[in-house]
């Protein structure tokens, strides 16, 4: 179940676990995928946000979604806007405008567990992508090729599966698909009407035409199948495993929905090859420690932190997204992570800036003594699986009393046991290093 919960969202809050055990698996595995009719919760966010976040600066805009991944109550929403993301790379770093950024990040929420035809057509028409692929560039006299060429290598069939006279051809289909006043638009005045021939499909062919040829494609179904099994699931080829998944994607003409149902109640989902089998990225660190800790963190100081771990959210490095995996393993991104690791677990602000409850590790058990902590611990923030060796050094690290405060004492070692304040700091120093275990860096 907590393996469900970190890969369908970002963590597992204090007593998450036991609510979702009490509804079953496959109730928490309907509850993540038929989220539509499931309220966010973040009402009051939505009807204060005027006053507090400007949408025309990039940082309250990350702001605004490092808040949403935090708090929200519909985690697979979230994941999966996460996830089209890095799909459908845009950057602000060409797009410029923080608003249109905003915009699309609403549509990937909207639309990502739906049909995939229905989100590439948006997508195709949306402010921010026909900045990021130059589509006002895409005239009938000078047809440009970014998106065309993209749409096929990144967003659908893949490299290899078409031709130069397909990209070309397609360019011609999607001239006039322009942008005025931040808005799609159709100029009629620069759409090529003649007839084309794109990956055998022949005829005046307009954008529309192209996108379902490209929706419906044989190879996007294996491909799109693949880029989620990898996801959610683990990495590396395997055909076997993939192949119920992509014949979910044909019988459901691309329903996202219904392939990660599918997906979370497969064998393969549950396997020991998927558990840990993925690095987790700056967002997936970050948020995950937040929402396992019980935590709350001001918003706007995690959007620096995640970009310095590698992933600046709306700024992706290219048109291919983040590479992910052990990409994300440096010298400097793991130091950030490290330091991150300790500003939240010594995080004692009032409620609703930077705090946590260092307990709150412990569902609601009182231990009483350094192994019974240990084993609370790593069985919330862990599942219970860690090394023994490692396991050992972490009731060593409670049990050797803290030289600073043995001398506050006039010389009497301090009993984490029976000395509150050395309780405190050892219970957060205890969760310090559990975040900073190769073990949490993988999801």
């Amino acid at each position: 179940m907590a393996h469900l919960l970190r890969r369908a969202g970002f963590g597992v809050a204090p007593g998450e676990i036991e609510r979702r055990l009490n509804d079953g698996y496959e109730a928490t595995v309907a509850s993540l995928v038929e989220s539509g009719g499931v309220s966010d919760g973040l009402a009051d966010l939505d009807r204060q946000i005027g006053g507090i976040l400007d949408f025309g600066n990039i940082d309250d805009v990350r702001t605004w979604w490092i808040y949403r991944m935090i708090h929200s109550e519909r985690p697979l929403v979230e994941k999966m806007t996460f996830f089209w993301h890095g799909h459908f790379a845009t950057a602000i770093a060409k797009v410029g405008n923080p608003f249109l950024m905003y915009r699309q990040n609403q549509l990937f929420r909207e639309r990502g567990l739906g049909s995939f035809g229905d989100l590439l057509s948006r997508v195709a028409r949306d402010p921010a992508m026909l900045i990021w692929l130059d589509g006002s560039a895409n005239r009938k006299s000078h047809p440009n090729e970014n998106f065309s060429r993209e749409v096929m290598e990144l967003f659908t069939i893949g490299t290899g599966n078409y031709t130069e006279k397909d990209v070309q051809e397609a360019a011609r289909a999607f001239t006039g698909w322009h942008l005025r006043d931040d808005a799609f638009f159709f100029n009629a005045n620069e759409h090529d009407f003649g007839p084309k021939v794109v990956l055998g499909r022949n005829g005046d062919l307009d954008g529309s035409d192209i996108l379902v040829t490209l929706a419906e494609h044989p190879l996007t179904a294996r491909r799109l199948t693949e880029k989620l099994f990898t996801f959610f699931v683990y990495e590396g080829e395997d055909e076997k495993a993939l192949a119920p998944f992509v014949d979910v994607w044909r019988a459901t003409k691309g329903n996202v929905r219904e392939v990660l149902r599918a997906l979370f109640l497969s064998p393969a989902f549950s396997s020991d090859r998927a558990f840990r089998a993925k690095v987790k990225s700056p967002a997936e660190f970050v948020i995950g420690s937040i929402r396992s800790l019980g935590g709350t963190i001001t918003p706007r100081q995690v959007v620096s932190l995640m970009a310095r771990m590698g992933q600046d959210l709306f700024n992706p490095p290219t048109v291919k997204g983040w590479d992910g995996g052990r990409a994300w393993v440096s010298t400097s991104t793991l130091f950030e992570r490290f330091n991150f690791a300790a500003s939240i677990t010594t995080a004692r602000g009032p409620q609703g800036t930077s705090h946590i409850d260092p307990e709150s590790a412990f569902s609601g058990v009182k231990p009483t003594n350094a192994v019974e902590m240990v084993d609370l611990a790593v069985a919330h923030l862990l599942d219970g699986v860690l090394p023994d060796a490692t396991r050992r050094s972490l009731v060593a690290y409670l049990e050797t009393p803290d030289a600073q405060r043995t001398k506050e004492l006039a010389g009497k070692p301090s009993n984490p046991f029976a000395d509150a304040r050395s309780y405190d700091e050892k219970v957060r120093g205890l969760l310090h290093l559990i975040l900073m275990t190769p073990e949490f860096q993988l999801g």
